[in-house]
């Protein structure tokens, strides 16, 4: 194994490979930056519009912790309200996440190799890619918790103040990004049961000072112990968008057959080929010989530091990124909570690549290390997906499928000056219009169209639509609409949401006056991605009779005797 020295301090010029991957990270991550905000990123525009004072009570209605929101601000305040400004502390963090990755295996594998392995794997991952482009919390959530990580595992060959600090302030760091990111810390408590269980003496953080810190960390959330709960009141609203339970679907989510499945078969093959090797070398002239060096071999790798430390790693890894995922799925099919969803437990999403580092790592000598490593990346690469969207559109990932930059740029170019614009965002809160009848939840569920995507209207005539039944319009919205005589609609959803809700929008009119002379008519129907947008125009119903001197006159016109 290509291991790093040890007797000297490791500087930059060990790591010098490392600096065209964080090039090449840096310039994926700039290739999208400028993109279409979608609906999370919006209610994080909207967060961070109202100003420093305003963050806390804004995120909150949206379901989220504060804390993130506090560099977007920054971000925003110092270049301007713009979608890269937005998205520059997730780049940062995405980025910093790569080093990170590299830094982690080299403390778990000791060998560049390997590192390098993981940092380009960090580098390509299609979630790491996305999250890294996003302006919500995920990315900085993944970049703490690798550093919770790394804490805790030298936490494990010696304890001291200032590692027991960093431990407690990354894991209240992770709850307040975001308040799933906690879970993770019930992978490592796992871990020290399992290593209790075989290896007792060796671990120096034990089960007493690990309570302590814990504590420490749970005083330190108490100040958001109200808004926790608050949140979990509402949690019947996320059985909408999260229904499926099927146990593989965290294979799709982080790639676990490029970075579990693919690995192990490249390891065993090398390891088969280091066996071959080693018996050809031998020439055994003993039918017995075959076993007896194969059985040394195995020996000398369970004996070797090395492995151990490779054994130790797995199952610290393994307890970090099934713990979690185990935890979320109970909840979600008990109906305690629905949490069973890949974002939400993103932050174990380092475990994979760094397991496929360790398998790297195992393949003794550099040169196989560097044959492994190439397939793995390269497998992971052809398996994303990338390189095909990047022929077909020039895009390398199509997550984010809501355009609102053009259809709100759309429908502000071709609106009449007092039109009103109403909006459906799909927002879940939007449902509680109706019993809800405050500002702030309106500003919010309006949001889309009023912070860095804007319609030039007075509040009052930007009118947000429930999310449900959306297109059935209130009086007061049928009188906003007959007074000026048309009203953009611009609608979260597909074409046949769309449709949808321009049938509601014209049922409404028919029902609010059915004796009327005033019938409403769709026109400029578009669709931008999932927004859709149309005009409603109202139009006057000519019901007079025609005078018997105005009637046409033509044979097939005159109606029999």
């Amino acid at each position: 194994m290509d291991e790093l020295p040890t007797a000297r301090p490791i500087s930059l010029r060990d790591h010098w490979p490392i600096l065209p991957i964080i090039v090449v990270a840096t310039l994926l991550r700039l290739w999208q930056i400028n993109e279409s905000l979608w609906l999370d990123e919006l209610h994080s525009a909207w967060v961070v519009s109202g100003g420093i004072g305003e963050i806390v009570e804004r995120a909150q209605i949206g379901n989220q912790s504060p804390l993130y929101f506090y560099l977007p601000w920054a971000t925003t305040s110092l270049f301007g309200m713009s979608e890269w400004a937005l998205r520059l502390p997730s780049l940062m963090a995405g980025v910093g996440l790569v080093v990170l990755a590299y830094g982690v295996a080299v403390e778990f594998t000791r060998s560049r190799v390997a590192a390098m392995a993981c940092a380009a794997l960090a580098a390509l991952d299609h979630n790491f890619l996305f999250y890294s482009t996003e302006a919500r919390p995920y990315a900085c959530v993944q970049l703490v918790a690798a550093i919770q990580l790394l804490d805790f595992w030298r936490l494990q060959a010696g304890v001291s103040v200032k590692r027991r600090v960093i431990f407690v302030a990354s894991t209240a760091l992770l709850f307040y990004l975001h308040y799933t990111a906690i879970l993770l810390v019930a992978g490592e408590v796992v871990y020290l049961l399992v290593r209790g269980a075989y290896r007792k003496n060796e671990c120096a953080y034990k089960w007493r000072a690990m309570a302590v810190d814990l504590l420490c960390v749970a005083a330190m959330t108490l100040p958001v112990a109200l808004h926790v709960l608050d949140v979990g009141s509402r949690r019947t609203a996320w059985a909408s968008f999260i229904n499926d339970t099927a146990l593989w679907l965290p294979v799709y989510w982080f790639s676990l057959g490029s970075y579990i499945a693919v690995p192990l078969i490249v390891c065993l093959l090398v390891s088969a080929f280091n066996v071959a090797i080693t018996l050809r070398r031998d020439e055994p002239g003993k039918s017995g010989s075959v076993l007896k060096t194969m059985s040394e071999n195995c020996a000398n790798v369970r004996e070797s530091d090395a492995s151990r430390r490779s054994v130790t790693v797995t199952v610290l890894l393994a307890c970090w990124f099934v713990t979690p995922l185990a935890i979320v799925w109970l909840l979600t099919v008990t109906d305690v909570a629905r949490l069973y969803l890949g974002r939400y437990v993103i932050g174990a999403a380092l475990a994979p690549i760094l397991l496929a580092g360790i398998c790297v790592a195992v393949c003794r000598g550099r040169k196989r290390q560097a044959i492994a490593a190439g397939i793995i990346v390269g497998y992971a690469v052809y398996s994303s997906g990338m390189i095909q969207q990047l022929r077909y559109d020039g895009r390398l990932f199509v997550d984010r499928a809501e355009n609102w930059c053009d259809a709100v740029r759309y429908v502000s170019d071709n609106r009449t000056w007092d039109s009103p614009v109403f909006v459906r965002s799909g927002l879940l809160e939007a449902d509680r219009l109706g019993s809800d009848s405050s500002e702030l939840l309106r500003a919010y569920c309006a949001s889309p169209v009023a912070t860095i995507y804007r319609v030039d209207r007075p509040a009052g005539e930007i009118r947000p639509l429930t999310t449900r039944d959306a297109g059935t319009l209130t009086t007061k919205d049928v009188e906003l609409v007959e007074a000026s005589g048309s009203a953009w609609f611009i609608i979260n959803g597909s074409k046949t949401t769309r449709e949808r809700c321009a049938e509601r929008v014209v049922k409404s009119f028919a029902k609010a006056t059915p004796m009327g002379r005033q019938e409403a008519v769709v026109h400029d129907e578009k669709q931008f991605d999932q927004v859709g947008i149309f005009l409603v125009v109202l139009c006057e119903i000519d019901d007079h009779v025609t005078p018997l001197d105005d009637q046409p006159t033509s044979p097939n016109s005159i109606a029999p005797p």
